[in-house]
C-alpha cells in the first residue's frame, strides 16, 4: 500500500506545530504498514516531559514562540549532523552586516585545515527583542573526516559551539548478510540451566549455549537478557532490565568452579564449595521455578571462600594490571 501522511490541515494545528518544532513526531508507519496519527494527549504527555507546556491553547502558542525565540537567538544550533563526502550547510544567525567566523576542533583535538566557506541566506529578517536576526549558511565541506567534531562561531563579538556529528551516509553489511540475512538463538540466561549451575544460569551456560548453537545448528548469534550488575544483597531484583548500574556486569551469574583459583584450593576448602554447590544442585532441574534468593546466598559463601584463598602471583599481577 502506499504510505500515508499527515494531510494540510492537522499539520497546521498549533499542538502538530509544537510537537514537530521539538521533534517529536506525530504519526508514523507500523511494521504492518499500517498508518497512524498519534492522538493528542499522547503528544501533550511527551511534550511535558521535555519539559514543553502544551496543556492548553495559549500554552501551545506560548511554548511555539518560546522555542522559535531561543532557535533565533542562538548562532548555531547546539548539533549539526554532517554526512562525510558531502557539502553540509549549517545555519547561522546574526545581524545583516555580520560575517561569521568559523573554526573546527576535530575529534582528536587537531584543528580542522580545512576552508569553512560562508553564505549568505535568503528570506526577510526575523524581530527578536526589538533588533532583527538574519540567517546566513556555512558550509563543511566534503572532507571533513568521521568523528564528533567541535564548531566555533563567532558572530558580532559573540561566539557560540556546536558539535557536529560527522558520520557516514551508510554502513555497510556484513558479508554474509550481502547475500541474506543471520538468524540465531535467543534465551533469557538465567533460565538455562546444566547441572553444574547453582540454581541459575551462569556464565559457563552461556559459554555452553555460545559454542553448542554454533556447533550443532549453525547459529551465527545468542541473543540473551542484559547483564547489568544488580544489587549484591538479598532481596535481589528479578528482572535484568532494572539494574542498579550499567558500568558493571552481574556477578551472581559467575560459577565459582570456573575460576582459576577453585582448582588451587586445599581439599578442605574445595570438599566446602562442593558441599554448598550440592545444596542447589537440585534447583537445576525445576523450569518453574528461579530461586535467586537461594543461589545468591550459597553461591556469595563460595565465592568467599576462593576470595580468602588469595590470588596467585601471576593472578595478582593481571589483577593489578586490570586495576591500572
Amino acid at each position: 500500500m502506499t504510505e500515508q501522511t499527515e494531510n494540510a490541515t492537522r499539520l497546521a494545528r498549533p499542538l502538530i506545530r509544537l510537537a514537530k518544532l521539538a521533534g517529536v513526531a506525530t504519526s508514523y508507519v507500523g511494521m504492518s504498514r499500517d498508518y497512524h496519527e498519534i492522538e493528542d494527549d499522547v503528544l501533550v504527555a511527551v511534550l511535558k516531559a521535555l519539559g514543553i507546556d502544551a496543556s492548553n491553547d495559549d500554552a501551545i502558542e506560548q511554548s511555539i514562540t518560546t522555542i522559535q525565540r531561543e532557535r533565533n537567538t542562538r548562532i548555531v544550533p547546539p548539533t549539526v549532523l554532517h554526512i562525510v563526502g558531502k557539502k553540509s550547510k549549517v545555519e547561522v544567525h546574526g545581524g545583516a552586516l555580520d560575517v561569521p567566523a568559523a573554526s573546527i576542533t576535530l575529534e582528536d583535538g587537531e584543528t580542522y585545515a580545512g576552508k569553512i566557506e560562508h553564505e549568505g541566506g535568503s528570506g526577510a529578517a526575523v524581530e527578536v527583542d526589538g533588533g532583527f536576526v538574519c540567517t546566513s549558511y556555512l558550509v563543511l565541506p566534503e572532507d571533513l573526516p568521521e568523528g564528533y567534531h567541535t564548531l566555533e562561531v563567532t558572530v558580532g563579538g559573540k561566539t557560540e559551539s556546536a558539535t557536529v556529528i560527522s558520520a557516514p551516509e551508510k554502513i555497510e553489511l556484513l558479508d554474509e548478510m550481502k547475500k541474506g540475512s543471520l538468524w540465531g538463538w535467543m534465551s533469557q540466561l538465567y533460565s538455562i540451566r546444566s547441572s553444574g549451575s547453582w540454581g541459575i544460569g551462569d556464565y559457563e551456560d552461556l559459554k555452553t549455549l555460545l559454542v553448542e548453537s554454533k556447533k550443532k545448528t549453525g547459529a551465527d548469534f545468542m541473543l540473551i537478557n542484559p547483564l547489568h550488575a544488580a544489587e549484591p544483597v538479598p532481596p535481589i531484583e528479578p528482572s535484568p532490565y532494572l539494574p542498579i548500574s550499567r558500568r558493571f556486569i552481574n556477578f551472581s551469574y559467575i560459577r565459582p568452579e570456573s575460576m582459576p583459583e577453585y582448582a588451587t584450593l586445599s581439599p578442605e576448602d574445595k570438599a566446602k564449595v562442593d558441599a554448598l554447590h550440592e545444596q542447589v544442585e537440585p534447583l537445576n532441574g525445576d523450569a518453574q521455578v528461579l530461586d535467586r534468593e537461594t543461589m545468591w546466598r550459597t553461591k556469595m559463601q563460595a565465592l568467599w571462600i576462593i576470595y580468602k584463598a588469595g590470588l596467585s602471583a601471576q593472578r595478582q599481577a593481571e589483577f593489578d594490571q586490570y586495576l591500572a
